[in-house]
């Protein structure tokens, strides 16, 4: 690979390695929400955990678990992305 190829590269692996810790914080803040409404939802009387308010806290758990798991993915994928780049620029 050329140099000016390599200089290219390395631009880009420049922007793409700052955004892993973005990606962190997002899924740490995104974990914390959840795990407050696991315990609001935890907290609730039985009758009110069976209802609609129940329900939709079980959805929002659910819906933000799932965000904490695609976050991860996002994560290792921009770290795989970066490895691949180096590697290219070897």
């Amino acid at each position: 690979m050329n140099q000016a190829r390599r200089k290219n590269l390395r631009k880009l692996l420049d922007q793409l390695q700052p955004l892993e810790p973005v990606i962190e914080e997002l899924r740490d803040d995104i974990r914390a929400l959840q795990e407050e409404e696991q315990e609001y939802r935890d907290a609730m009387p039985d009758g009110i955990g069976e209802s609609a308010r129940g329900e939709n806290a079980d959805a929002a758990i659910e819906a933000l678990e799932e965000v904490v798991s695609l976050l991860e993915e996002i994560q290792s994928e921009i770290a795989e992305a970066a490895e691949k780049i180096e590697e290219a620029m070897a």
